[in-house]
């Protein structure tokens, strides 16, 4: 740094302008460009749940970043970087540090390369990434990547969520009814809540209730509009889900309302499965914890604390076909139904979303593969995961996430696992008649959750550390069910009731636990499996824009489909499946691929590979060329059929076909 010659430039920046995806450009510029970089992570951000002595006072944390260029010198890149991490230590300490930085800087900075994919300037934890390659991607980081699931998108949001959710439905209807009636009286239901809704939106939803008519027209209005809503991890909720206002109010004062065509016309027209993911685990706490959620209803874009929460489902409505399409990979899908068979009784696509959840889920993949997991978000680093091609073990972790996904379903009756006499507990529940959940002691230390109520009442439940401290997608389990169960807003005290769903849910998060340890196991041996499954051959799917086919996508049919599609004067539909070409082509819609059966092409086409033909109604193939050819009145013996893929042959004034493999 302090050499004659040498350029230096200090700065201070944001955390996130070290490894967040929106300064990948300008940190790979500094790489390029610079001959040092040396990093200073000073504070943490706060937002993500680092509790540390913030010497810039921001929430959302600082770095110093200086780095150095050689005047004279026309090789001015690096392929490393130097790091210091100051943000666990005292105000003091980093002030201490900062100071004698540079005198003893070989004690303080360690050195790590630059990753080229993100140019990441924070160093991640090391892992196996020899093995985690091996893996299939969970979505495609390129539009040419092959992945799991071939689309999602973020969770439905709402403005405000407080004025169209609630934990009852009863008491949604009651509560939207009373807003119809008068802004003001209504207004008391939001009050003790941080993030009330504005008095114009109240006003305009008034406005619009009052268009439908009588108090008993709104009610059955509301009914029909309120449908199960999946909230937040283990919390089931409801929402009042008016399209048309939601689509109109998002113009008011605040916005942010954004609904999800694809998502709500999902559900609709069907009964998908799937999980909410967080892109970016590091955003949502400290440490690396579980960051899915299951989806058994319309999703909540806050299914995760920070940044959007993105949908997963078996499937996915298609707004070109109009119809709801499978959204796992058709191969895999293939995959998986040969190698269950009969053993499951749902479809193959629903087994993948259960089995990608379940490792998802396993602490021990969390652990193993913290390095590559605990980034922000990076579009092109989604998780991978093992797809085992032994099928006791795919089954054994596949019912392991089924049973992960039931635990958030609110139709799961979960057995006593922590022996709760319910009896007794909801008895004394009922002695006291003001428990508002105001005041509560979630203490994982002496392992137990305390609730307050008047007149010195308190009940004290066993509650195991790990229940206690659950994290999910960001948030505390506990806590969040306790907020949004409490008078502040719900409006009504705590009763037996409401304590026999709490006993519940301790109950799930105890089976949870129970599932992931003995899921553990089975991921530690499907991540070191000898075979794993891997896409084989170009990208197929089901339907793609119209602005796609014959460009980037040909259409996959059959021989007999081929023939009947291009050559029958009643043409078979268009096919369903859709090839992905590698390069360009000129748009053309006479080209189509047919997939070869047999041996009697090699070595020029081999079993199982893809061949692109062109149709052409009316010229004479030249000699020696591949034809896909249909006989009327010769059975192929490798076909089985009257279709077969040869060479072409011009002898005597006659058109011969013939193999190439004379002996296949």
């Amino acid at each position: 740094v302090r050499r004659s010659g040498m350029t230096t430039i200090a700065m201070v920046v944001p955390i996130s302008f070290l490894e967040a995806e929106s300064y990948k450009y300008a940190r790979k510029f500094l790489a390029e460009n610079f001959s040092a970089i040396w990093v200073v992570a000073v504070d943490a951000d706060g937002r993500s749940g680092i509790r540390s002595n913030s010497l810039f006072h921001t929430l959302q944390g600082r770095a110093v970043l200086i780095v150095t260029r050689d005047v004279a010198s026309h090789e001015n890149r690096c392929s490393k970087f130097h790091f210091a991490d100051f943000s666990t230590v005292s105000s003091e300490e980093k002030d201490f540090r900062l100071g004698e930085l540079f005198p003893s800087a070989g004690s303080r900075f360690s050195q790590h390369l630059i990753p080229q994919g993100t140019y990441s300037l924070i160093p991640a934890p090391p892992f196996d990434e020899q093995t985690y390659l091996k893996f299939i991607s969970v979505t495609a980081g390129t539009p040419t990547d092959r992945a799991i699931f071939k689309s999602y998108c973020s969770g439905i949001k709402l403005a405000p969520t407080a004025m169209f959710t609630h934990v009852s439905k009863e008491a949604l209807v009651d509560r939207t009814k009373k807003i119809a009636k008068t802004v003001t009286g209504a207004k008391v239901w939001f009050a003790r809540q941080q993030k009330p809704p504005a008095d114009e939106k109240l006003k305009s939803l008034k406005d619009w209730l009052c268009r439908i008519g009588s108090a008993r027209d709104i009610e059955i209005f509301v009914r029909q509009k309120t449908i199960p809503y999946a909230f937040r991890p283990f919390l089931w909720s409801y929402v009042f889900l008016w399209t048309e206002f939601l689509s109109g109010a998002s113009r008011l004062g605040g916005g942010g309302t954004r609904l999800r065509p694809e998502i709500l016309k999902t559900f609709e027209l069907s009964r998908p499965v799937g999980f909410a993911m967080a892109h970016g685990p590091k955003d949502l706490s400290p440490q690396l914890t579980q960051f899915v959620s299951f989806c058994w209803g319309v999703p909540d874009n806050d299914m995760c604390t920070r940044g959007n929460s993105y949908i997963y489902l078996d499937r996915y409505y298609n707004k070109n076909t109009h119809t709801v399409e499978q959204n796992i990979d058709i191969e895999l899908a293939r995959f998986v139904s040969n190698l269950v068979g009969d053993r499951i009784d749902y479809q193959p696509a629903v087994a993948v979303v259960f089995y990608a959840y379940a490792i998802l889920s396993s602490q021990a993949y969390l652990d193993e593969f913290r390095g590559a997991l605990f980034t922000t978000n990076q579009s092109t680093q989604r998780p991978r995961i093992p797809i085992v091609k032994d099928a006791d073990l795919f089954v054994s972790i596949m019912d392991a996430g089924r049973m992960l996904a039931e635990l958030e379903s609110p139709d799961f009756d979960p057995e006593n696992a922590l022996g709760y006499d319910y009896d007794a507990i909801k008895n004394h529940i009922s002695s006291c008649t003001t428990i508002d959940l105001s005041k509560i002691d979630l203490n994982a230390s002496d392992e137990h959750v305390v609730i307050y109520g008047d007149d010195n009442f308190k009940l004290k439940l066993d509650c195991p550390e790990y229940i206690v401290n659950c994290v999910i997608s960001g948030y505390n389990v506990l806590s969040t069910w306790f907020k949004f169960h409490s008078y502040a807003f719900t409006h009504k005290y705590f009763s037996a009731d409401d304590c026999e769903e709490l006993l519940d849910l301790l109950n799930k998060l105890e089976l949870r636990a129970q599932t992931i340890s003995t899921l553990d196991e089975l991921v530690f041996h499907a991540i070191h499996a000898s075979s794993l499954y891997n896409f084989e051959g170009p990208r197929i799917l089901r339907g793609v824009a119209e602005a796609l086919k014959y460009r980037r996508y040909l259409p996959v049919y059959t021989m007999a489909a081929a023939c009947g599609h291009f050559g029958a004067e009643e043409r078979v539909e268009e096919s369903e499946e859709w090839i992905e070409v590698l390069g360009r082509i000129r748009r053309n819609p006479k080209l189509y691929v047919v997939r070869a059966t047999g041996h009697s092409m090699e070595p020029r086409i081999k079993n199982g590979e893809y061949c692109v033909f062109e149709y052409r109604d009316t010229e004479i193939p030249e000699t020696n060329t591949i034809v896909l050819s249909e006989h009327s009145d010769v059975i192929d013996s490798e076909t089985e059929g009257a279709y077969s893929i040869k060479k072409l042959v011009h002898e005597d004034g006659k058109m011969v076909l013939r193999s190439l493999n004379v002996d296949p």
